[in-house]
C-alpha cells in the first residue's frame, strides 16, 4: 500500500510539472507556438512521456522487468492518444477564431420570428453546420451558424459567442470538454451570422469529436453541437464531400423558397401565418433524410450515450429531420433536429432512416 501511494504521488507530481510547462492558449494571451501542429506536438510529447512513466511505475509495482517494459510501451501509446486530445484542447483557443456579422435588424427579425416584447430577452440559435462533417488531418472544415437575440427595447446588448471542443472518451463512454474559445461582442438586437475555420493539425489523431456553438447573454443561453470526425479513410471522406455538396444544393433551394414565401406572405397581408406555411414548404422541399420512430416510445438524449440526459420523448411513427450519424462502442446513433431547432440523439436500434 505504501509503495502504491508513493507511485500515485510521483505520477501526480509529474503531471503537475508537465502541465505547468504548457501554454493555456486563452483568447488575448500571447502564445509562443507558430502553428497548431507545433503546439499540439509540444503538448503531446509531454502526455506520452507521462503515459510511459505511469506504465513503468505500474509495472514496477507489479514486479518484474518484463512488466516494466510492457507497462512503458502501453503507457506511451495510450498516453500519446490521450495527450493529443487534451493538447488540441489546450491549443484550440489560440488557433480557432470566430467572426460574426449582423444580417437583419430589430424590426426585420421581430417580423420574421414573431417576437413580442413581453417575451423578454430571447436568445436563439437557428442553424448550425460544420462542413464537411468528416475531415482529414491538416484540412479546415468551415463552421456556419445563424442566431438572433431580441430584447424588449431596441438597445445594444453584450453577447458571448463560444466554441467548445468535446472529445469522446471511450473509458467514460461519453464526450467531455477539453478546450474552448470565445468572442464577446456588443450588438444591436437582431439576427447574426457566425463563421469560423477550424484548423485541424496535420499531426491530428483520428477520432470522433464534437464542436459546440453557444450564444449567451446576461439572461439567456442557447447552444447546439455538431459531430466532427477526423479520419484518413478515403471512403468516409468522399462520402462527407458528397453530403456537403448535397447540403449546399438544398440550402440554395431553401433560400429560393424562403424568399418566395416571404413575398407570398406580404401579398396576402398575413405575415405571421404565411411565414409558418412557408417554413413548412422549406422542410418539404429539402428532400433530406428523416428519422422514423419504430418503437412505441423513444428517449431523445443530449449525447449519443444511453446514460445521457433525456431532453425529449418521441412516440411511434413520428418523424424528425436527420442531421448525422455516429458509431460509438459498436452502437449507432442518429442526431436529429427537433421542432424547436434543438439537436438530440436517438439510438438507431429504435428508428429507421428514410428518404
Amino acid at each position: 500500500m505504501r509503495r502504491k501511494n508513493s507511485i500515485i504521488a510521483l505520477i501526480t507530481m509529474c503531471a503537475f510539472l508537465l502541465s505547468a510547462c504548457a501554454t493555456t492558449g486563452r483568447p488575448g494571451e500571447q502564445t509562443r507556438w507558430s502553428s497548431p501542429e507545433e503546439c499540439v506536438a509540444a503538448h503531446t510529447v509531454g502526455g506520452a512521456a507521462l503515459g510511459a512513466l505511469a506504465g513503468v511505475l505500474v509495472g514496477a509495482m507489479s514486479g518484474g522487468e518484463k512488466k516494466v517494459g510492457k507497462g512503458a510501451a502501453i503507457g506511451a501509446a495510450s498516453g500519446g492518444v490521450i495527450a493529443f486530445a487534451y493538447a488540441w484542447g489546450s491549443c484550440f483557443a489560440a488557433f480557432t477564431k470566430m467572426q460574426s456579422e449582423q444580417t437583419k435588424g430589430y424590426r426585420e427579425t421581430k417580423t420574421e420570428f414573431g417576437y413580442k416584447p413581453q417575451q423578454g430577452t430571447v436568445t436563439k440559435i437557428r442553424d448550425y453546420t460544420i462542413d464537411p462533417a468528416a475531415i482529414a488531418p491538416g484540412d479546415k472544415p468551415t463552421l456556419n451558424a445563424s442566431y438572433y437575440v431580441m430584447t424588449p427595447e431596441e438597445k445594444e446588448i453584450t453577447v458571448t459567442e463560444t466554441l467548445i471542443l468535446k472529445i469522446y472518451n471511450p473509458e467514460k463512454q461519453k464526450f467531455e470538454e477539453v478546450g474552448s474559445t470565445y468572442e464577446r461582442i456588443v450588438m444591436s438586437p437582431g439576427k447574426r451570422r457566425a463563421t469560423s475555420e477550424i484548423q485541424i493539425p496535420p499531426n491530428a489523431e483520428e477520432g470522433k469529436f464534437f464542436i459546440v456553438f453557444k450564444v449567451a447573454t446576461e439572461k439567456q443561453t442557447d447552444q447546439m453541437e455538431m459531430p466532427l470526425t477526423i479520419t484518413k479513410n478515403q471512403e468516409i471522406l468522399a462520402k462527407a464531400k458528397r453530403e456537403s455538396a448535397r447540403h449546399a444544393k438544398i440550402d440554395k433551394q431553401e433560400s429560393t423558397v424562403t424568399v418566395a414565401s416571404a413575398k407570398f406572405a406580404t401579398t396576402e397581408g398575413s405575415t405571421e401565418t404565411n411565414t409558418d406555411k412557408g417554413s413548412k414548404d422549406v422542410i418539404e422541399i429539402s428532400g433530406g433524410k428523416q428519422v422514423f420512430i419504430t418503437a412505441k416510445t423513444a428517449n431523445l438524449r443530449e449525447n449519443p450515450d444511453a446514460q445521457s440526459k433525456i431532453i425529449a420523448k418521441a412516440v411511434k411513427d413520428e418523424k424528425y429531420a436527420f442531421v448525422n450519424t455516429v458509431t460509438i462502442a459498436g452502437k449507432q446513433w442518429h442526431q436529429i433536429k427537433l421542432a424547436d431547432g434543438k439537436m438530440a440523439w436517438i439510438s438507431a436500434a429504435i428508428c429507421n432512416l428514410v428518404e
